[in-house]
């Protein structure tokens, strides 16, 4: 039997149609974490993109493990880090793409073409992709996107507002680190929080399930 430093540098991706058993198995690795290695619930991350799935774990893994979608895991990470992240207080979730659209344009100022700036809006906002994917498919260099973005960021903290994609993105940061076996409490994440001791939870097994992105 493995024991759990053993696993802490595996990852198991579990990959079948729906209705196989997978949600099942899952449950069955948490009650081995919890039974074997003595894990406790706070050291199990499960993460879902879909909220009805994150409800059903939670039915099915009762008081072995809590499941959330990575957009929830994401809140409670800034929630937690509020004043860290350079909020004075809990942020209020923006779902006006007005008002967040705005905030955008007044980080661009010139350093893009205006149709440019109106795709990488899109793209990194309404679609939430990540940094790296955007300034590929748009062309962009890193440090332009890393200006823009810093700008944009303080904005938003001026405003004391979140975006889903904000939320998102930094849960998949947490769970990167979690899978590179990178402390959490006491280490870097990644940047821009490198250096710094994001107060998020002890280190653990990964669990995650999939499910359809919502919007």
């Amino acid at each position: 039997m493995k024991n759990f430093s053993e696993l802490q540098n595996q990852v198991t991706i579990i990959q079948a149609v729906a209705g196989s058993g997978k949600t099942y198995r899952l449950k069955k690795l948490v009650k081995k974490a919890r039974s074997n290695w003595e894990i406790t619930q706070e050291q199990i991350l499960v993460a879902t993109f879909s909220r009805a799935l994150a409800k059903e774990l939670n039915i099915e893994l009762q008081e072995d493990g809590h499941a959330s979608t990575l957009h929830a895991f994401g809140r409670q990470i800034i929630g937690r880090n509020t004043s860290f992240l350079g909020y004075s207080q809990i942020p209020q979730v923006e779902k006006n793409p007005a008002i967040l659209k705005e905030c955008f344009e007044q980080s661009v100022e010139n350093k893009l073409a205006k149709t440019k700036a109106n795709k990488f809006f899109t793209l990194f906002e309404e679609k939430g992709s990540l940094v790296k994917s955007v300034c590929r498919a748009l062309n962009v260099d890193n440090q332009t996107a890393k200006t823009i973005l810093e700008s944009y960021a303080k904005e938003k903290q001026r405003r004391n507002i979140i975006t889903f994609g904000d939320m998102f993105r930094l849960s998949i940061k947490v769970v990167r680190a979690f899978m590179s076996v990178i402390t959490i409490i006491a280490g870097p994440i990644s940047k821009p929080f490198e250096g710094h001791g994001m107060r998020v939870g002890s280190r653990g097994p990964l669990l995650a399930d999939s499910g359809k992105p919502e919007s």
